[in-house]
């Protein structure tokens, strides 16, 4: 409540409208804003992306450099195409007999287990220098809950990742169907996107963007991460398909 004179809290966030009220009103505000996609872009381009590619790949990143990067290469673009299946798949209304989410869900579990196993990798090593005893037990047992721990980060950040491109896809597809073509940011898969999104309306698709960010903000707590996605898939087929 009344920290000493020299103290300062720094908090950081990329949705100030979630920070509660009674927090908030005793911060200042200073905004940074991301990086211009074209800066992103030109540095893409510097190590060799594809101009289009490079241009996509930083419209979609929202300002994070490293995950333009992350986009930019073969896993990346795998990323997008199991992003870009889930939301296929809901415009057929083939999720339950597809299961789009099964594939991202693969991949947040494989980062999530290769970070847990370099942990425990380190782990052993550095247990090695503690004598047998409750000590060595209390590290071992603590080096364990946090490898476990970031596990679980790594699992949801990708699926986060996955997610946030499942939006942005949406939103692309809105933007084709409202004659804004321009607008689209995964500009090195226009065609398809504008293919997919003839024939619908805005509105459920702006609603679908909507319940994947929802679901994509239910990630930071401890929910079952197949069944969410597989429920997430189930709702977009309810909104999307035959719109």
């Amino acid at each position: 409540e009344e920290p000493a004179s020299f103290v300062h809290f720094i908090l950081i966030t990329s949705e100030p409208e979630r920070v509660l009220p009674t927090i908030s009103s005793r911060c200042q505000n200073v905004r940074f804003d991301p990086l211009p996609v074209l800066q992103i872009a030109g540095i893409l381009e510097r190590v060799g992306i594809e101009s289009i590619r490079a241009k996509s790949c930083a419209a979609l990143c929202g300002g994070d450099i490293e995950l333009a990067r992350e986009l930019a290469t073969d896993d990346g673009d795998q990323m997008r195409s199991e992003a870009g299946r889930i939301v296929g798949c809901a415009l057929r209304g083939v999720s339950g007999r597809e299961r789009p989410w099964e594939g991202v869900i693969t991949r947040a579990q494989a980062a999530g287990e290769l970070t847990e196993q370099r942990m425990l990798g380190e782990l052993a090593e550095a247990v090695e220098a503690f004598p047998a005893g409750r000590e060595k037990t209390a590290a071992q047992k603590e080096g364990e809950q946090a490898a476990h721990r970031a596990a679980r980060r790594v699992r949801a950040e990708s699926l986060e990742k996955s997610l946030r491109i499942c939006s942005l896809l949406l939103r692309d597809n809105a933007a084709a169907d409202g004659g804004a073509a321009d607008q689209i940011m995964a500009v090195d898969r226009a065609d398809s996107i504008v293919k997919s999104a003839a024939g619908r309306k805005v509105g459920p698709l702006i609603a679908a963007a909507e319940e994947v960010e929802n679901t994509r903000r239910m990630l930071s707590r401890n929910v079952a991460e197949d069944l969410t996605l597989q429920a997430l898939s189930f709702k977009l087929d309810h909104l999307l398909a035959g719109v």
